[in-house]
């Protein structure tokens, strides 16, 4: 089975190269601030220098876990598409048009 790049396909990369720099990155610097490690300058600093350095150093990393995403849920989607599908057509519907 291949995964051809077809028209949003990246989109999935994007969600999980920004979800991890949201979730993974940023949060770490309010809580550095909060215990008193950095001041409120650097902080600002480096949320900014985060925003704009991370997503580019684990975009290839983000392309792996899209990849895995796609062909984990691809079998589950077939099999729970291919017997509603099956189930239509003994009753005589139509599904694709």
């Amino acid at each position: 089975m291949t995964l051809r790049r077809k028209e949003g396909l990246i989109f999935g990369v994007i969600v999980w190269n920004h979800g991890l720099t949201a979730v993974g990155v940023l949060p770490a610097v309010p809580a550095a601030y909060r215990q008193g490690w950095i001041g409120g300058g650097w902080a600002v600093r480096l949320e900014v220098g985060a925003i704009f350095v991370v997503p580019p150093l684990i975009h290839a990393f983000s392309w792996r876990l899209w990849i895995g995403t796609c062909y984990g849920l691809l079998p589950l989607a077939a099999a729970v598409t291919r017997p509603a599908a099956r189930r239509l057509i003994r009753c005589g519907a139509r599904p694709f048009g």
